[in-house]
């Protein structure tokens, strides 16, 4: 199956820092878009916009989470600790 340059681009997307210890979580090659947050459950935590390439993430405690990333038709998803 051939993959179309947006959708190779959309899957080398990387988190940082991760395990992350303040309140925003960065991504690469997004700079806006949407997001959620769900926790070890599957139980959606947190859901907004992306903007400057930045996922907030203040409001969540300490855990291991997946974070759903939608731009441009495509979506991603990737896991990230929160320390």
């Amino acid at each position: 199956m051939a993959r179309s340059i947006d959708y190779v681009l959309f899957e080398n997307i990387k988190l940082y820092p991760n395990p992350v210890n303040g309140n925003e979580l960065y991504i690469t090659d997004i700079i806006n878009g949407s997001f959620r947050v769900y926790n070890s459950f599957g139980q959606e935590i947190s859901n907004d916009k992306i903007e400057n390439s930045i996922i907030p993430i203040s409001d969540i405690s300490s855990e291991n989470y997946l974070v759903e990333i939608i731009s441009n038709w495509h979506s991603i998803s990737k896991r990230f600790i929160k320390k």
